[in-house]
């Protein structure tokens, strides 16, 4: 995966960030993930890619960020785990179609996946084939990861 490639992914959640709650998300400098390291938090959304490009893009983040989330989004909606999860999915479908846009109709994506793990266990992983960059994301004062792993 080149280096503008990656970027359309940073500018798309940054530009979602900005344009749905106002208040932007600071991304950290992006690094390549060592293949035995896990990046998962309590609540990721994975969208698979096909096509041109194979692979995957995911979001992580812990309950707080994804509810504080969808509070600012659709204030005053129940908080259940179905929802926080389907933030995760929805987050990180808005991500991979935002970038559909600009990589084109060969860029085909999944519907999203969302998996639901203890936070802090290790044992949780998900590997991609692909090298496999992880962008560090704060918002307000929650921490989450953009994770993209693709193959042309």
């Amino acid at each position: 995966m080149e280096q503008q490639q990656l970027q359309i992914f940073i500018e798309s959640i940054m530009e979602y960030f900005q344009k749905i709650t106002g208040v932007g998300i600071e991304t950290g400098v992006p690094y390549l993930k060592e293949e035995d390291s896990s990046v998962l938090l309590g609540y990721t959304g994975v969208i698979g890619i096909s096509g041109k490009m194979r692979g995957a893009v995911y979001i992580t983040a812990e309950g707080d960020f994804l509810s504080e989330l969808l509070n600012t989004i659709m204030p005053g909606m129940e908080r259940s785990e179905s929802r926080i999860a389907g933030m995760a999915g929805e987050l990180a479908n808005t991500i991979a179609g935002n970038a559909q846009k600009v990589l084109g109709k060969e860029f085909l994506i999944s519907i999203p996946i969302m998996l639901t793990s203890a936070s802090g266990d290790a044992s949780n992983k998900l590997e991609l084939k692909a090298p496999t960059f992880v962008i560090p994301l704060k918002w307000k004062n929650h921490q989450a990861f953009l994770v993209v792993g693709l193959l042309k």
